[in-house]
């Protein structure tokens, strides 16, 4: 019986080895998806919000989502609940300083029924 030169035990050694450190490495584990919420956003009077307005209101709640683990979309269709907001703006800058206060937060319909529709398909 012929015997295998020591590098190649080796070598044989190391990449099987390799091969099932990657495999014992995955895992079947998987985290859960981060709560997707979109704004919706009215200026009391019943006006819509300016660029200025939407976009500093954006950044804040994504900011806030983010540090609870959850993401701001700007698609409504892709977000799992809706934060119904009333902006008021500062009376001295109404462009870059207000309040915005949190009317609901409640489920989105669209999604369910896309998600359903998605399932059917």
């Amino acid at each position: 019986m012929k015997c295998l030169p020591v590098q190649v035990i080796l070598w044989l050694a190391v990449f099987g080895l390799a091969a099932c450190n990657h495999a014992s490495n995955r895992s079947s584990y998987t985290a859960p998806r981060a709560i997707t919420y979109a704004l919706a956003v009215s200026v009391r009077g019943g006006l819509q919000p300016t660029p200025a307005q939407w976009a500093s209101l954006q950044a804040k709640f994504a900011k806030d989502l983010a540090a609870v683990g959850a993401v701001l979309v700007t698609d409504i269709s892709l977000a799992d609940r809706i934060i119904r907001v009333e902006f008021v703006p500062d009376e001295t800058d109404p462009e870059g300083a207000g309040r915005a206060l949190v009317l609901s937060v409640r489920t989105n319909p669209l999604r369910s029924s896309a998600s359903a529709s998605s399932l059917a398909t």
